[in-house]
């Protein structure tokens, strides 16, 4: 788990926004570990794009590495509430030479390397960052910009219904809802991690930069551990909300009932929506991509609210969803 303590200061200086360039990088991401959370057109348009050539070191820089690390200098903070594509790419030419000699570092974890991107650096780090703008612009304009007006639509959408949460519980109330791994506790946000992360700790930030995310069906960061070079605000990568014209999600499933969501959270409506024929703890974490924590958390409250029923199957214990009147006719 990454904490990260947000004094009341830093929680008023958070905010959302919508990076152009940073769904560009996240879309190389995604095709990587979860291609079925690309909607088709697009993800046949970046396939044929991308192996089409000419896109060598973008790809190369765009696949997770160590750890399943990616630059974050691909990703450069937005300036306003929807970044301007052009003003981020020179943001990336502009990196410094020791940002981008560490970022490299962490890519390599400490081995060789690969070829072609081992090719590229020995160009200098300015014609690095050149080529890796160049081609994120070009990858956007061939396969993003088609679509960009519906998936800006969709991630605004997002923002705006955090922004009535926020108008009836805080702040709190629309951070506390991103992602069943992000949670608000006690002066700061718990991100729970599937797996040991290198630079797991315990943080105070100035402020944190939220952006939803139209590919990616768990949360994600990019986060720079202390003495990081050029160290700049963590931002945190959540799933956006459903499309609004299809209805469905990263996963391409529909919400479980139309509005519950609203009513109880969009995870926990999930949850509740993968217990309609009887599933595990375990099940539903696999399911959603949550830590089974998370997932047996939910479940007990729903249980206690008499949403869910439980029984135990041998050394397993099911959860099957109850039938609801108001929701289910």
């Amino acid at each position: 788990m990454i904490r990260i303590d947000l004094s009341a200061d830093a929680l008023a200086r958070s905010r959302f926004a919508i990076s152009p360039v940073t769904v560009t990088a996240d879309l190389l991401m995604a095709l990587h570990e979860y291609p079925a959370g690309v909607p088709r057109g697009i993800r046949e348009r970046a396939v044929a794009t991308l192996t089409g050539g000419g896109f060598g070191t973008l790809a190369t820089l765009g696949a997770p590495g160590a750890h399943g690390y990616c630059p974050d200098f691909l990703r450069p903070l937005p300036a306003a509430h929807i970044g301007d594509l052009d003003e981020e790419l020179h943001a990336i030419t502009a990196t410094g030479t020791d940002r981008i000699r560490h970022e490299i570092a962490i890519i390599s974890g400490g081995k060789k390397l690969p070829g072609r991107l081992a090719r590229a650096t020995e160009q200098g780090e300015a014609d690095l960052m050149q080529t890796a703008a160049d081609q994120l612009a070009r990858l956007f304009r061939i396969v993003l910009a088609p679509d960009w007006p519906r998936i800006r639509d969709r991630l605004e959408a997002d923002i705006a219904s955090r922004a009535r949460a926020a108008a009836g519980g805080g702040l709190v109330a629309a951070i506390d809802n991103l992602d069943a791994c992000v949670v608000w506790n006690g002066g700061g946000i718990d991100i729970g991690l599937r797996y040991p992360h290198p630079r797991g700790a315990r943080l105070a930030e100035p402020r944190l930069i939220f952006q939803p995310s139209p590919w990616f069906h768990r949360t994600r960061f990019a986060i720079d551990p202390p003495g990081s070079p050029d160290r700049r605000s963590p931002i945190i990568h959540y799933p956006a909300r459903p499309d609004r014209r299809t209805g469905r999600d990263q996963r391409g499933r529909r919400p479980a009932a139309t509005g519950l969501g609203e009513v109880m959270g969009e995870t926990r409506a999930l949850i509740l929506a993968e217990t309609t024929g009887g599933a595990t703890t375990a099940e539903v974490a696999a399911r959603l991509g949550v830590a089974r924590s998370t997932a047996s958390h939910h479940l007990q409250l729903l249980y206690r609210a008499g949403l869910v029923d439980r029984r135990r199957d041998g050394k397993h214990v099911v959860y099957r969803r109850e039938r609801l009147t108001a929701i289910d006719e």
